[in-house]
Formats: structure tokens, sequence, C-alpha cells
């Protein structure tokens, strides 16, 4: 989304975006922002990596902020969140990342297929640029956040209100947690090791 026409948020799936969108919605009166109805080459606007959302906006953006995420947890939160995966259970989950073949097959299947989630599997750097400002989703949004909006981009959030609703398709409650094996969790550290390098996780 744009703020003035110069300042954008690449919203990384599963890092708070929803959260962090309303809170520049409500403060301020020039933004663009997009439904997650909306596609662009079948992708949900709002998730549109940078080379996307480049390409939809046919111009260069220089002032521009996300949020990031620990790699695994992100990753966990994604199958988690959607509806495709509403009925697995824990010892389905361990069956299908069992090896890091299995791990890279299926991540590599949902990002070459948009039609599947989007943007949702893909690795957080394809949403950033070396001028990309980063926010830690661990240092939640709070009084620091806003300090931090303040001194890089002058933005300041003065209501802190972020009432949305949810889409139906990630709308719904798990009967149980999706956990991983450590043995697992080092599949998907191997998988988006450029993250952990880049991120500084």
């Amino acid at each position: 989304m744009l703020i003035d026409k110069k300042l954008y948020f690449s919203h990384i799936p599963r890092t708070g975006g929803r959260h962090v969108r309303h809170l520049l919605i409500n403060n301020c009166n020039s933004v663009e922002h997009y439904s997650y109805a909306c596609f662009f080459k079948h992708k949900e606007l709002p998730h549109l990596t940078h080379r996307e959302y480049e390409e939809f906006l046919e111009y260069k953006i220089f002032k521009k902020f996300t949020i990031v995420r620990d790699p695994v947890d992100r990753f966990i939160s994604s199958v988690q969140a959607n509806s495709h995966f509403k009925n697995i259970t824990n010892e389905g989950f361990y069956s299908l990342f069992k090896n890091q073949d299995s791990v890279n097959c299926f991540i590599n299947k949902e990002i070459s297929n948009p039609l599947n989630f989007g943007n949702w599997f893909n690795p957080q750097i394809d949403f950033i640029d070396f001028e990309t400002k980063l926010w830690n989703y661990e240092n939640k949004f709070e009084n620091s956040f806003f300090e931090w909006m303040l001194k890089n981009f002058n933005f300041e959030i003065k209501n802190k209100t972020t009432e949305y609703t949810t889409s139906k398709e990630h709308d719904f409650k798990r009967k149980e947690q999706l956990y991983l094996n450590n043995t697992q969790k080092a599949f998907i550290k191997n998988y988006y090791y450029k993250d952990y390098k880049i991120l500084g996780y």
C-alpha cells in the first residue's frame, strides 16, 4: 500500500500486516490500499512481491518498509491460517514435511502456482530491496514501533485502533496448534536460509 504516493508498505503474508495496514489507514488521509479480493497476475494485491508491485505501479518507490518474522514461525502460521489445511492433524503435518526433499517440493509447488496461495510461502527477501527498512514482528506494534515510524518516515500514529474483519478464507478456528520437531524446523530453516542470513534471524 502507498501512503501519500511516497511511502510504500510491503505486506509480507503472516507478519501482522493487516494490523499495520489499518494503523496506516486510520492515520492518513491519502492512502492507496487494495482489497484482498483484487489480483495482479493471480496474486493478492496487498501481498505482491517488491518486483511485482513496481511492475503493477509502473514506477519506482524510494521510501519503503515492511514487517519481517522468524521464517519457521511464519511458515507454520501460513499453513495454520490457511483453510486448505483446516483439517490437517499434527500427524499429517509431520508426514507432509518428513524430509528436506518434501519441504522443498511443497514450498516450490506453492510458489510456482499462484492459484494455490499467492505469495504466502515466498521467502521474505522477495518483498524487499536494499532500501527497505525492516521492523521485526517479534518486537510487536506498540510505542517503540510508533516511535520508529515517526523517526524513519515522519509518520505519526495517533489513532492506535485497528478494527478489521478477517476474510472468510482465513477466518476459522483450528482444533489443535500445529508444531514441527527440531529436525523439521531445520529443513524449513535450510529452505529459507537467505531470509535468515539477510534478515538477521
